[in-house]
């Protein structure tokens, strides 16, 4: 944007611009910014002239803090997008899709006792052991995904009434510990997320993409818009071979994925190639003995 602006005495400069604004914010915000970009590898540096890298379009393209932007951008480059969207879907559409008992709402101690065993239950069943949110959220979805194209259910009207109505079964089955309407909300979010990475990514990331909105019911037509897709209810033996072609089945894979994404080790630069390289590293050896004697 400061590239593009008129005026020469903010052009070029990001906190110019901002400083300019009717209500600016803190020097030290933007400079706080600046740094947090630049450590998640956003930015190529904290100057003002820095340039932005591939995740920080990403970051700008998603409604994501960085943290969930970087989990999708690796997970495209590791090659399980579909996941990594999943996860970063289901912590970042602001709410949680299990049941929060509150005693404040339920009055009866056994009742509320019972809600909370409850939601506890279904939280450990989706945990399946990763001790993981991400990972319980993952398998939440995908379960509700594999549900709601199975043969048996019989969800084949191919519309958001189908969806609707899936959602409300599915949450029933566990006693409602887990919320419809804030499920209905990760499902959205997930398509979203999707339909906005498949503008960035092509190969085998978009394919996984495709197949994952094709499974939701929606795709992507040539205008860019998401409209409902043909659906065709599978056995469970088809669908499990379907979900193979754009699901992980690797645990540590993504639990690596996880850990490698909210780490700030991110490196971004350019190489030291031949002579350049031999001169620093000589330097610097004889800086070091030069030290040593002295």
């Amino acid at each position: 944007l400061s590239e593009n602006l008129e005026d020469p005495a903010v052009r070029g400069s990001p906190v110019a611009v901002l400083r300019s604004l009717i209500q600016p914010p803190e020097l030290s915000a933007i400079q706080i910014a600046k740094e947090d970009l630049a450590d998640v590898g956003a930015i190529t540096s904290m100057h003002d002239g820095a340039a932005i890298t591939p995740l920080g379009n990403l970051c700008i393209d998603l409604p994501m803090d960085t943290g969930l932007c970087t989990l999708v951008f690796y997970g495209v480059l590791w090659g399980c997008a579909a996941d990594a969207v999943i996860m970063a879907a289901g912590l970042g559409f602001g709410g949680d899709p299990f049941s929060t008992p509150s005693g404040l709402v339920i009055k009866n101690e056994r009742d509320f006792a019972r809600s909370l065993r409850r939601s506890s239950d279904c939280r450990r069943l989706f945990d399946g052991g990763s001790y993981s949110e991400p990972m319980m959220l993952r398998a939440l979805f995908v379960e509700w995904l594999f549900t709601f194209n199975r043969k048996r259910d019989q969800y084949t009207r191919n519309n958001k009434n189908a969806q609707y109505k899936h959602t409300s079964n599915f949450c029933s089955r566990f006693g409602y510990a887990v919320s419809p309407k804030r499920m209905g909300q990760f499902v959205t979010q997930v398509v979203e997320v999707a339909e906005r990475v498949l503008k960035r990514c092509d190969g085998e990331p978009a394919r996984q993409l495709k197949l994952l909105m094709a499974a939701i019911r929606f795709e992507v037509n040539e205008r860019e818009e998401i409209v409902e897709s043909k659906f065709e209810a599978m056995s469970d033996a088809r669908l499990k071979e379907k979900f193979s072609k754009f699901l992980c089945n690797d645990r540590s894979k993504l639990q690596s994925l996880l850990a490698a994404s909210f780490s700030t080790l991110t490196l971004v630069g350019t190489t030291m190639h031949g002579r350049e390289k031999k001169e620093k590293l000589a330097n610097s050896y004889w800086h070091w003995q030069l030290d040593a004697k002295s």
